[in-house]
């Protein structure tokens, strides 16, 4: 077999990146075949006489009536580039319409002698700029994927200014396993997901890969666990992250999407991030759990929270600084109904507003305190 010639999607493409992510690399869907169907795609689409099929990248690359259309690493005897140029050795020059321009000609040449790939190669020295934007561990209520079902998720955002085809990478749940899922390669010529600079890419963490193709083949864990984004040698990490105890339906992300400060918010799958913690949250029954105001406040350094509880149930009570970053957990654990008190000393942190956050069963109580030193 021809050296060069793409035997299968699966098995030749290593990595994928759409917009020339390499210096000099090209692209064949956003820069080669535009100028193929613009120029020639009147005539030479499926059906035509002439052997010479622009319907698509496999057709292109197959034999036509006179030979190899496209020799990938040789473009001198590529037919392609032959009848583009003037004296073709067969016929007359191509288009009919008028020759194109040397340098269109020169930059279809400098593909073919690349390689001629469907997508450029990736060096997997040089991942992405694709990043775990936002995740929920414990989707109790707050939303749904298109089966209904409150399942976890993981968002990616594309922070580089290169359109990125995820399929063939790879996400998981354990660092020590960085294969665990693959995302699948499309079975026609496009791809399952080209993701544009400044968007998100949404995949559901239920253990429930026949769903759909977001749909991965593990679930989060709400105690703590990893999460990863893997290049695809199955090696090469483009973003990895360890994330201790999560809370129900909220959501744990970057603010703003795809920088380094990270903090819990009201979720919000497949669009921008928001700095909301979900004050003023509706509470479907006001009576199971009430948080009372702390006292003192102002307080430097220590305050007492007091809540109760009116049923069994898991409780968490934490601390967020007025950026929606997490300070500190207070307590999580199960209790049962009655009052209880726990006091917070705050001298390890800067002066200022913070909020302190009660959940239980789905339910949101919150309140801000002033610590002044």
């Amino acid at each position: 077999m021809m050296k060069g010639f793409r035997l299968k999607k699966y098995i030749i493409i290593m990595s994928i990146c759409i917009g020339s992510m390499l210096s000099g690399q090209i692209d064949y869907y956003s820069e080669i075949e535009p100028i193929l169907t613009g120029s020639c795609g009147g005539c030479h689409t499926t059906g035509n006489s002439s052997g010479f099929n622009l319907a698509s990248y496999s057709s292109l690359m197959t034999t036509g009536n006179h030979g190899p259309v496209i020799i990938p690493f040789d473009s001198e005897n590529s037919i392609i580039i032959q009848k583009l140029n003037s004296d073709p050795p067969f016929g007359n020059q191509m288009p009919p319409t008028g020759p194109l321009p040397f340098e269109t000609i020169d930059f279809l040449a400098q593909w073919i002698n690349e390689g001629a790939l469907e997508y450029p190669e990736v060096d997997t020295l040089f991942p992405p700029a694709l990043v775990i934007n936002e995740f929920l561990a414990k989707n109790d209520s707050c939303c749904t994927d298109e089966n209904g079902e409150y399942d976890d998720y993981i968002e990616i955002f594309n922070a580089g200014d290169s359109t990125i085809v995820l399929d063939g990478m790879f996400l998981t749940d354990d660092l020590s396993d960085p294969t665990k899922f693959m995302i699948p390669f499309s079975i026609n010529d496009s791809a399952n997901y080209y993701i544009a600079p400044g968007e998100f890419v949404l995949f559901w963490a239920d253990d429930d890969s026949i769903q759909g193709i977001n749909h991965l083949n593990f679930k989060l864990s709400g105690s703590g666990e990893q999460i990863g984004l893997f290049m695809h040698d199955g090696e090469t990490a483009i973003d990895t992250l360890n994330y201790n105890v999560q809370f129900s339906d909220v959501s744990f992300g970057r603010f703003p999407d795809g920088s380094d400060t990270w903090i819990y918010a009201n979720p919000s799958p497949g669009i921008s991030n928001v700095n909301v913690l979900g004050i003023g949250v509706t509470i479907l029954n006001p009576t199971s759990i009430t948080l009372y105001p702390n006292f003192p406040n102002p307080f430097n350094p220590t305050t007492t929270f007091r809540f109760s509880v009116q049923s069994d149930q898991d409780v968490s009570l934490m601390i967020f600084d007025l950026n929606g970053r997490f300070v500190e957990m207070i307590t999580q654990t199960h209790f049962s109904p009655g009052d209880y008190e726990f006091s917070w000393n705050a001298s390890l942190n800067p002066n200022g507003i913070y909020f302190v956050r009660l959940i239980a069963g789905g339910q949101v109580k919150t309140q801000k305190v002033l610590y002044l030193k």
